[in-house]
Order: C-alpha cells, then structure tokens, then sequence
C-alpha cells in the first residue's frame, strides 16, 4: 500500500482560514465552560453543550461573530467584489479597513445576530460590557450622522479608563490587531498591537511550528527572520518597548523559558485582557499541537 500523500504546503489563504476555523473550534468549548471557576466542571475534552446560553454542542460565542464581522469587514474592499456572480470573488487589492463599517457590522451582530452561531436568541446572546456600551456610542453617533471623528472621540472619552479594560477587541484581533473601535485604552490597544503582530509573523513563515517568522519594526518592509518560540517571546513580548507601565511589569518577570515552566496556577484567566493575553501566550509556548493549546487554555475556564 503506497504511503500517504504528504499534506499540502500551507498557503497564506489557507493559514488565514484555518485561523478563524481554528479561533471557531477554540470558542465553542470554551464557551461551555465560560464564567465558572476553575474546576468546577468536568475537564473539557471537546465540543459539549453550552449551558450558559442554550446552544448546541459546536456553537462559537460572541468573539467568533465579532472576529467574523471583522474579517468580513477587511474583505470587502471594491476589489473583493464579485464580477460574474458565478465565480469566485478574486482577493482584494488591499484591506478595506473601514471604521464605520467595522462598527455597523459589529451593531448587526449585537441587534440582529449577523454571524451569530444561533438565530434563536434575536440579537447577540452574549456581549461585555465595554462592548455594549461602545456599541450604543456607535449606534446613536451613525443616527445622528455624526462624523466617525466625533464618534470615535465619544468612544474614547467614555471607555479610555483602567476599568474598561475587558479582553473584548484582544478576543477579535486576529484579523487585525486593532481595537480601539471599542477598546481603547493604551493597554487593550497594546495587547492587541502585541498578539496581532506575533500573528502575522506566524502567518508569514515557512518554517515549522517550533520556529516561526516575525517582523522586526527595525527591519525594511517584508523582511522576516526565522525565530524560535524563546525568541519569539523575548522580542514581543520580554523586550518589547511597551508603553503601558502594567504590560512591561508583567512580562519583564518572564525571561524566556520561565512561562514555559508557569503552572497553571499562576496564570490568570479573567476578562481582564491582560490576564487573557497572558493565557493565550502561556497556552501557545507550552504546547506543540493545535489541539493541546486550545484545550489548555480552555481548561482555564473562567473567561479564557
């Protein structure tokens, strides 16, 4: 019997695909096992009802239909657009990166469901409070016509605060580490700046998991060097140039292997989004498969 044919050589496309496919499979257990402590239910071994809102076993939560609407978002640039309805749309020119059109779609989600995982709720049967509110900022600023200046300064007046920083934008930023459409505050937006760039650079790499290509800011426009996961951590993350005082204090204690030797005792898993960066990250490094991150990280439970 001839040996199987080796897989296909992974492709941007298909590497920006599986990332949403694989940010849906991650979602779906873990929203089983949302909001309750650690422990507390049988350990996660795969897709399971979710009890907290009546969805069947495989349903993605709010930062799936966000992170959708997102991508969605980026994909629709005039370049994107179908010419023979019969053919496949060719790939954009370059991202639609619309901000008034990222918080429609995000408005659709929360009132209408657009993208939800269940129709059944109406609306969004899930969203935190940072988003709901800002949401609301975008709702009444597009009502009134409102130029998406104002809106976003309304935005910043009421939600640019240390106790709005919820894991909302973070849990979406996969598309694009950018969240200050509803997140921000110099540490959300950081967060997302950080886990966005160490995406990209895994993105763009030729090589196997245990070594992956990053960007360097320092280096020209689409030069990429070949780093280990250490290496990886200590230039994002370790010793990055952080603005915000809390992120270089949390990340300075870890000089690489030391958060590949953190029990998960150690590691947070609240929806305060430096706790979920750091669970992702500690997930991530400690891991060599898809499948042992995600249930790593979901075993966390809480809001991880």
């Amino acid at each position: 019997m001839p040996p199987p044919p080796p897989p296909p050589v992974p492709t941007l496309s298909s590497r920006i695909r599986d990332s949403l496919h694989g940010l849906a499979t991650t979602d779906a257990p873990g929203g089983a096992v949302k909001f309750r402590p650690r422990g507390s239910s049988p350990p996660v071994t795969g897709l399971r009802y979710n009890s907290n809102f009546d969805l069947p076993p495989g349903s993605w939560t709010d930062d799936t239909s966000r992170t959708l609407s997102l991508a969605s978002s980026l994909s629709s640039s005039p370049g994107s657009k179908k010419t023979n309805p019969s053919a496949s749309p060719p790939p954009p020119t370059k991202p639609n990166f619309d901000i008034p059109d990222q918080g429609r779609r995000y408005i659709a989600w929360f009132r209408t469901g657009y993208l939800s995982s269940s129709s059944s709720h109406g609306g969004a049967f899930d969203v935190g409070g940072a988003t709901r509110l800002a949401l609301d900022i975008w709702e009444d600023g597009f009502a009134a016509s409102k130029p998406m200046e104002v809106i976003q300064a309304r935005i910043d007046d009421a939600l640019d605060k240390e106790n709005r920083c919820g894991n909302g934008s973070l849990m979406r930023c996969a598309p694009v580490g950018q969240g200050r459409v509803t997140h921000p505050h110099e540490v959300c937006v950081e967060c997302c700046a950080c886990y966005g760039g160490m995406i990209a650079g895994i993105m763009s790499s030729s090589s196997s998991s245990s070594s992956v290509a990053v960007g360097k800011t320092e280096m020209g426009a689409g030069q990429r060097q070949q780093l280990s996961k250490p290496d990886l951590f200590s230039q994002h993350l370790k010793d990055r140039q952080w603005v915000a005082p809390v992120l270089k204090s949390t990340f300075s204690q870890y000089p690489p292997p030391s958060l590949t030797s953190t029990p998960a005792s150690q590691i947070l898993s609240s929806g305060y989004v430096i706790h979920t960066l750091e669970a992702a990250l500690w997930a991530f490094f400690t891991t060599d498969t898809f499948a042992e991150g995600a249930l790593k990280v979901v075993k966390l439970g809480d809001a991880c």
